[in-house]
């Protein structure tokens, strides 16, 4: 039914991303059929981050929001070559949308970072159809880089990590060892000298975990590995978890 409350209280606009990150977690057709439905009944629109929608694994079902039935006209999809093809340096990215937010976007661009440089342009030709062989082959790596990835991680007796759908993170759970997963982090960035991202940097629902990118060389990650959980088994021995 369409929303008859207070202006302050109707709901405007939801933000999330799919594939998620930090959860790697491709979402499902129950839940975005679930957000489509609500996105109707309360009459807003919904900004969707898909910039891993290409870096999914084990032929994991991924749905574009959009592409649901009354979706096309409420619905923003952001996409682009930053993370599959790690090419961030070049600041570029496609938006899919309504009519008028594409108008509003390109009013807003144009008097707050004018546009991308005509080289990085030129690179989005290629990306529309000609690295599909590329995406493959690296959706196989990063495949196999996280199952290593998961074995180390899994000799930390208290720690708690799931293989992730899509992207090229894992956000382990470290809340057993009753430390602030900030405290986590510096201890990995100053004994480790690896840096992850404490999960409260992701919300109250990230709290005791910590976000890592296995999106490397496989060499220098295996053997930053060894001292990330040598540090975590030392970390565990002191708080006797």
């Amino acid at each position: 039914m369409p929303w008859n409350g207070p202006c302050a209280e109707r709901p405007r606009l939801l933000l999330f991303s799919n594939p998620s990150n930090p959860l790697g977690v491709v979402h499902s057709e129950q839940t975005l059929d679930r957000i489509a439905k609500l996105a109707e009944e309360w009459d807003f629109r919904v900004v969707v981050d898909s910039l891993y929608c290409r870096l999914v694994y084990d032929d994991t079902p991924f749905r574009h929001l959009a592409a649901l039935p009354g979706m096309a006209d409420r619905c923003v999809t952001l996409l682009g070559p930053s993370k599959t093809e790690s090419m961030s340096g070049y600041r570029i990215g496609v938006t899919c949308g309504p009519p008028d937010v594409l108008d509003a976007i390109e009013s807003v661009l144009s008097a707050t970072s004018l546009r991308a440089p005509a080289y990085a342009q030129q690179l989005l030709r290629h990306w529309w159809v000609d690295d599909v062989d590329f995406v493959a082959a690296r959706v196989t790596e990063l495949r196999a880089i996280q199952d290593v990835t998961l074995e180390y991680l899994r000799r930390v007796p208290y720690l708690k990590v799931r293989p992730a759908q899509a992207t090229a993170y894992l956000f382990p759970d470290v809340s057993a060892l009753g430390l602030a997963d900030h405290a986590v982090a510096a201890r990995l960035q100053q004994e480790a000298g690896v840096i992850v991202s404490p999960g409260y940097q992701f919300g109250p629902g990230g709290a005791g975990h910590f976000r890592t990118c296995y999106a490397r060389n496989e060499s220098q990650w295996y053997e930053a590995l060894d001292t990330v959980v040598a540090v975590l088994l030392a970390v565990g021995k002191e708080q006797r978890v």
